[in-house]
Parts: C-alpha cells; structure tokens; sequence
C-alpha cells in the first residue's frame, strides 16, 4: 500500500463487514514479505469464518522510519505530494524527534544523530517544530533541495519504543509502561501472563521473563485493553489487543516482569534455570565465580536468589563447562546472603586469578515443587508444596479459583473447576506453609502470589486449601477459559482435536464437561498450533466427558489445511425471565446443568459480577423472581464485587444445606434499563440518555418538561423530579438525538414501549441535551450482617451512610425529605 510503519492490526470488522468471498484465514507473516500471497494461510473453502470476523489494519499515512534496526528507529521520511521525500538535518533537534516518535508510538527521543546511510533524493523539507504537535504535518516545511556536493544528510532518529519498566532496581524489572496514544500509560494486569512479559524482555534486550510481579497503579493512563501475545513476538505491538468486557481494569496492582537480565546472578548451561555454572552481573557484565572457597551456604545464597529451594550441591571444576571473560572471588562479604550479593552486583566484585577451568556451579532443589493429594485424579486434591525439604499445605483464607487456575497450570492440568475450601480432600500433616493468597490467575508458580509465609499466621488443617482442574481437555488461545482451540489430554501429553467433523455435538460435550453452559460457535479461529499429531472426534451430545467420544488419530502434513477445533462457550451464567439478556433470574451452570441461585445470602456483590461477566454493566437493583424449573444451588456465592467470572468468587455450603427456593435470586443490570442518567455524580442525576436496541440516544430539550423528567425518576427509582435542566447542563453527549415527545415520555409504560419500537429522531444538536435531577434513589440493601444495618440518605448534594443497630430479621420504612429506605437483614 506504500504506507508507513503499521500502527494496529484490528480484528473483529472494526472497519465494518465486507461483503462477498473471505479468500485468506490464519494467516501468519513474518513481516518481511512483499505480500500476503507470500505468508502462510488457509485458503478460502479451507475453513469457517464470517465477516464479522473481517481484519484490518492502521498503518501510518504520512511519515516513515527507513534503513532502521526497528520500526522506531531509521532515516525519516514523509509523504506529500503522493510520495515519500526525505526530511533533511537542517537544524533537526529533540523537538522535532518528538513529534516524529510520538505520532509512530514510539515512546521517547533518544538519539537524533545517528546515520542510518543516505537515499538517493535531493529534494526533500526542512522541518522545524515546537515539540507539542501530535503530528510531522502540523510542523512548519520548507522545500529544501540539496546539491550533490551538498554536506547535509537525512534527517535521523533512534525512540525509546513502546515499552519500558519502571520502579524497579534496573531497567529489565518494574512495572510494564506502554507507549500509545502519544502517553505512557500502565498496563492492565488481570490477563498479563508469561507469554506478554516474554515479548516485553525479548523487546528491551532483558532476556527471559524470571517472575510476573505486581506494581502500584503509578500515575497517569491504564490501558484497559487486554494484550495477548502467544510469546513469540519481537515487540509488544505485533500482539493482539482486545477490549476487556467492560472497559474497566482492577488497576490496584498493574502488570509488571523481573526479567533475567536484572538478576543479580543466574545459571548457565545447566538442565534448567536452577542448576548451571554460576555467573554473577556487574553492571551488563557477567562474570564467573572462581571455585575457592566455594561452599554450600555460598551456592544456597545463590539458590535463595534465584527461587530455586535449597543448594543440594556446590559443584566446581568446571563440571558446568567453562565460562568466559572476568572470573571473580567466592568472598564471604558477597555471598553471605541474598541482600550482600545484590550490593556486590552493583559496586561489583574482587576480581580472581582463577583460570576458568576452576569455574563453580550449583546444584539447586528447584521451584518449589506442587502435589495435588487425596484427589481422583492427577488434577484434582489438597494442595501440597516442598519447602525446606517438607511437604506442607495452603490454608484456604481468600482461596479462590485465580489461585487455582495458577496451581492448575503448575500440574500441567487443563483450567480450574473449583477451588475447594475446609479440607475437602481431608486434612493434611506437617507445616502449613501459605496463607492468604493472593494470583491473579497468570502467574507460572503460587510463589509468584501475593501471601503469607508459614509462621506469620493462625490456621489449621481443617481449612487446608484443594483444587479441581480439568485433566483432559482444555481451551488454548481464546478471550476466555470459555473459547478457544481444543486440546486433549492422552498418552501423558497434551494434542490438538482437528476440524474433522467438528460440530454442535462435540462442542456441547466439551462446553458441559468445562463446566461453561451451552456452545455459541463452533467456527471461529483462535490460531494454529505446532502440532500435526492429533485426534478425529466424534460424539452424540449426550455424553459428559470428550473421553467418551469416538476418538481416531489424525496427523496432518504441513500443506494440509485442515484447523484446529474450536469453541465459543456462552460461559456460566445467564439471566433469564427478563426483558432484555440483562436482567431477570441468575442461572448458574454447574455439573452439567443450569440451575437458579438461592436468594438468601444474595448481595450487590454478587450482582456486580454477573453483570460484568455478562457485559450488562453495572447492577441496578437487585430483584426476587420464582423459582423457575429444575435445580436450585444450595451454594452460597460469596463475592467481594471485583471478580470477573462468577466462578471465581468463593463457594460455601449453607450451615443446613437447605434453602427457601420460593423465590431465587435475580438482578436487574444497567445495560436493561431503557433510560439512564450519565455524567454526574451519582445514578439519579445527569444527562437523560434512552435506550433503542444496543444503542443510546440524548433527548432534545425541546418541550422538556418536570413532569417528564418524572418519568425518567420513577423509570430508575429515583424519587421526585427536582429540576429538568436542558442546553446541556450535564455536557453534550454524542451519537443520536431523539425528540421528547409525548406519546414516550408520559408514563414509565411509554418509555419501555419506546425503548423497544424506537424513538423519533431531531434535528436538535447536543448543545441542546437535556438532563435531570432527581430526589434520590429508593434502596433495597441485603445484608449478611446480623445486627448492623447500612442505611443510605440524601444529604444535600450527596449521599452518606448511617449505621443503626437492630435484632435480626429488623425492617422498617424510613421517610426523610420524600425518599423511601427498605432495609432487611439476612440471618
């Protein structure tokens, strides 16, 4: 297309549906070809795919980086007059180099002399800015044509790029910052995993990823999109990004990586990372250690530094093999413990004269070894750990299904089903060795968790701590644990199931046996894996387990074009008996079936994260339906109104294991309401938006009227109207603007009737957007508390909380300035 440099690869028909024949899918570039003709790819009639699926590309229109060693690096160039033409170094300088690498997102100047060699053109643009433009062309050109004899070369920069570490102890570790939209901003870490924190220390020359670390939000921007790169990306840009489900991150703690080349020491030529030749860093050297007094507190230090367990033995002799470069001292002032040698590795080390056939080694235990215990299968039991020699158990406080998914994948195993509290595998011996843990769910290892060590907590072993994961099936490469490419587990190793007769039939076994409800899609492409071994399945629907289907081997060649399986799973949760996909009775999938929720223990908390796995927003108002048909869970879901999946909250039988199922527990999310109030600071004020299938529309102010603002209150429970300003007091919306007539707007019915058929659009502009203040919300609140109430009251502007004690079962109605309170307390 003679563009420059690719800003992002979109997906999903971010620039709409095409029409007509999809000629290419899972194509994979290395990004040096001249066409696409040139990568590999599936042809069309090779697979399944639809256009809303179609993908596109943002490449920058009017500058490139020409003869660089990366995409932000290189000669510049700029397209004008329908070609590109060099800028020249005529009092060039770090403003100039900062628009130049903030309109490629690039980060940073670092260098703006460098020769990247010379084109051929004479003519090109002297180009002077001020260093706040967004883009090249919003700088001053002039037409500057040089001379054969002339001396002044190409104008050049070297950015920082898009990524960088911060906070940490050196430039390989800290908190992961991403360079987009002309701002660093944190990265999101509710999906960061290994596989993107091995593209950000490949991209920055850090070697591999040692640990995932949490950071402090640090200030400015958090990305909300979630990056997934596969870990074989050259930088953080070529990975995929998709928005999380409702655009918002846990942004306490962001994503960061220890990067190998921060360590102070590791190992070389060994097994694995906990046994090699003992190297030591002094700034970005590393040298080897001589093997005098070489002893196995020495090599524990290095061990303990590395999270590898103890030094089972001290090794020297070069039995590592022979290092190169500067040997150094085993002194006791570097080696006596971790926090010494970390000071060595930066004043640096006494220098020996030690040949390298005298280079010491180490022999660790290795990462702190997992066993499931007591379980039915190789995936499932009590959590167990090594350390210090000694099995020993985790307590279940804050035990939840991201701590399990961690363990589950440390077996090996396919995703978590449960995480099991009370000692349900029974209790364990000997030490308890964490408690409180804390994963987000990407981590490789529980010692890579937040937690608490043995000795600094109060546990038994009746609340040791147990995991079911899958052991045969698991989903790879998707948005969710509910989607993506089909693996099976059998003959002790993990193979892909083929698109071979892959239809609703096997994906209805495997959505039941993972525990994520009814398949959506059976079609979509999550990627190719590596492996041409694989497997043909054939089931009936009905069975309960993808081992229970007809299995044949499948070996594919390397032109073959068959895919790999996949599914889309609709996930766990739903509600229904509503109006809308956004409100009415929680059914749970569990077991292999949808059941309803008991409503007893049923909180906002709870609702929160429905409507957030549901991408329904947040919770309206809790809400008590029937009890609907077939089962009802006696589980008690106990959520802190963060998690992203029902799943991952904690699961607790009630004391009798009965519960009063009359009525079930239900929730009335945002996403349903046919109006709503926004940009301001609480629900029951703001500019009135209304609801037209998918999309909202502002009202004109136009014969906006109190007694119709009343309707938009009493539609959100909002109490009285108390003004109906217009001419955008709340700001101006975007997107449609429909009349405030009155056939929609006369009663609560009217405006659902509305909602459903439409509204009539006008020509009004947003500077006309009406908005509305209300008295204030009616409130349900559900409490597990048994003698403390929380009772919300209008106060002025704002709202604020009074306590009130009362007995159990207590209810009352409080009237205070119009506004109706119900309180209830739960057992």
């Amino acid at each position: 297309m003679d563009c420059g440099t690719p800003q992002r690869a979109t997906s999903n028909a971010f620039f709409g549906e095409g029409q007509g024949v999809i000629w290419f899918s899972s194509v994979t570039c290395l990004g040096n070809e001249t066409s696409l003709g040139h990568c590999r790819y599936s042809p069309s009639g090779s697979f399944s795919c639809s256009h809303s699926e179609d993908a596109g590309v943002i490449c920058s229109a009017t500058i490139r980086l020409t003869n660089g060693t990366d995409m932000c690096s290189g000669r510049v160039e700029v397209h004008r007059g329908e070609h590109w033409s060099p800028a020249f170094n005529i009092n060039w300088g770090m403003n100039e180099a900062t628009v130049v690498c903030r309109e490629m997102n690039c980060g940073e100047p670092v260098k703006i002399s460098r020769s990247f060699g010379q084109g051929e053109d004479l003519r090109g643009h002297e180009i002077h800015c001020n260093g706040t433009e967004s883009s090249l062309t919003q700088c001053m050109f002039r037409n500057y044509t040089r001379s054969i004899t002339d001396s002044i070369e190409e104008a050049s920069v070297v950015c920082s790029g898009n990524v960088r570490l911060t906070g940490g102890s050196t430039r390989c570790d800290g908190r992961v910052d991403y360079f987009n939209k002309g701002q660093w901003g944190t990265v999101c870490a509710e999906s960061w995993d290994i596989d993107d924190a091995a593209v950000v220390c490949r991209q920055l020359d850090c070697g591999k990823p040692h640990k995932l670390i949490q950071l402090g939000p640090g200030t400015g921007q958090t990305w909300t999109d979630q990056i997934e790169c596969n870990g074989r990306e050259s930088t953080l840009n070529q990975c995929q990004q998709r928005p999380y489900p409702d655009r918002t991150c846990n942004n306490t703690v962001v994503a960061g990586v220890f990067c190998t080349e921060s360590l102070a020491v590791h190992l070389v030529n060994g097994t694995d990372e906990c046994s090699g030749r003992v190297e030591v860093r002094h700034g970005a050297q590393w040298h080897t250690v001589c093997d005098t007094d070489w002893t196995l507190s020495k090599a524990g230090v290095v061990c303990e530094s590395l999270q590898c367990g103890r030094a089972v033995k001290a090794h020297g002799g070069a039995v590592f093999g022979r290092g190169s470069g500067s040997v150094v001292e085993a002194s006791n002032s570097c080696f006596d413990n971790v926090t010494s040698l970390q000071q060595c590795s930066v004043k640096g080390f006494t220098r020996a004269t030690c040949g390298h056939e005298y280079d010491a080694g180490v022999l660790c235990a290795g990462k702190p070894p997992i066993r499931l215990v007591n379980g039915i299968d190789r995936c499932s039991g009590r959590v167990e750990i090594l350390h210090d020699g000694q099995w020993g158990t985790v307590c279940d406080d804050e035990w939840d299904l991201r701590d399990a998914e961690v363990v589950c994948r440390a077996m090996d195993c396919g995703p978590p089903q449960r995480a099991k509290s009370s000692a349900f595998f029974g209790e364990g011996q000997g030490k308890i060795w964490l408690d409180n843990v804390n994963c987000l769910g990407n981590e490789t290892s529980l010692g890579h968790c937040r937690y608490s060590p043995s000795g600094s907590f109060l546990c038994s072993h009746s609340e040791d701590a147990g995991v079911i994961c899958s052991a045969t099936i698991r989903l790879i490469n998707g948005t969710d644990m509910c989607s993506g490419r089909v693996e099976v587990h059998r003959g002790e190793h993990w193979s892909p199931a083929f698109n071979v007769n892959w239809g609703m039939n096997e994906a209805t076994v495997v959505c039941r046996e993972l525990n994520c409800g009814d398949p959506v899609k059976i079609s979509r492409s999550f990627g190719q894996g590596e492996d041409l071994r694989g497997h043909e399945i054939h089931c009936n629907g009905t069975e309960s387990s993808l081992t229970q289907c007809m299995f044949r081997n499948y070996t594919r060649s390397i032109t073959d074009s068959i895919e790999e399986a996949s599914v889309v799973c609709s996930g766990n949760v739903r509600l229904a008996g509503g109006s809308t996909r956004c409100d009415g009775r929680i059914e749970y999938f569990d077991e292999g079936r949808w059941g309803t929720v008991c409503a007893d223990s049923w909180d906002i908390d709870d609702a929160a994260v429905v409507c957030r796995q549901l991408d329904c927003g947040k919770p309206h108002k809790l809400i008590q339906l029937g009890p609907g048909t077939g089962q009802t869970w006696t589980d008690q879901i106990e959520c802190n109104g963060r998690e992203s999946t029902l799943n991952q909250c904690p699961q607790r039988p009630y004391p009798d294991r009965t519960c009063n199922n009359t009525v079930v527990a239900g929730v009335f999310c945002t996403e349903s309401l046919t109006v709503r109030l926004v940009n301001s600071t609480d629900e029951c004020s703001g500019r009135v938006e209304v609801r037209h299938g998918e999309q909202w529309h502002t009202v004109c102010d136009t014969d906006w009227t109190l007694s119709k603002a009343q309707v938009v209150c009493e539609t959100l429970e909002c109490g009285r109207a108390m003004n109906a300003p217009g001419a955008a007091f709340y700001s101006p919306g975007s997107g449609p603007v429909v009349e405030a007539s009155s056939s929609c707007f006369e009663t609560v019915t009217s405006i659902q009737q509305c909602s459903s058929k439409g509204f009539t659009r006008t020509t009004c502009g947003h500077e006309h957007d009406a908005g509305v203040l209300c008295a204030g919300q009616e409130a349900f609140c559900n409490h597990r508390c048994r003698f403390l109430v929380a009772v919300k009251k209008h106060y002025k502007s704002g709202w604020w909380m009074a306590q009130v004690n009362a007995p159990a079962e207590w209810r009352s109605s409080i009237k205070d300035s119009g506004e109706l309170c119900v309180m209830t307390i739960g057992k």
